[in-house]
């Protein structure tokens, strides 16, 4: 199963495993990567860690990323009152 695949099954699933894989390279070349990664950091209220990601992927071209990096870089602070 592509990596790709097997990573968006676990965000999905909120499997803490997500991390590990994560973890196994310093630098993704898909940046969807990067975006779902921010999201499973999203849904574990790591939002400043999500937004680095989400960065990331937004530099790399994945207009989902750049979305939720503005969404959280500009919106945040009133979307938790």
């Amino acid at each position: 199963m592509p990596l790709f695949l097997w990573m968006k099954i676990l965000v999905r699933a909120r499997d803490p495993r997500v991390h590990a894989l994560f973890a196994e390279k310093n630098e993704w070349t898909l940046a969807a990567i990067y975006y779902l990664y921010g999201f499973q950091l999203v849904s574990e209220g790591k939002i400043e860690e999500a937004r680095v990601n989400f960065e990331k992927g937004m530099n790399k071209g994945s207009l989902f990323a750049e979305g939720h990096y503005y969404k959280y870089k500009y919106r945040w602070p009133m979307l938790a009152n």
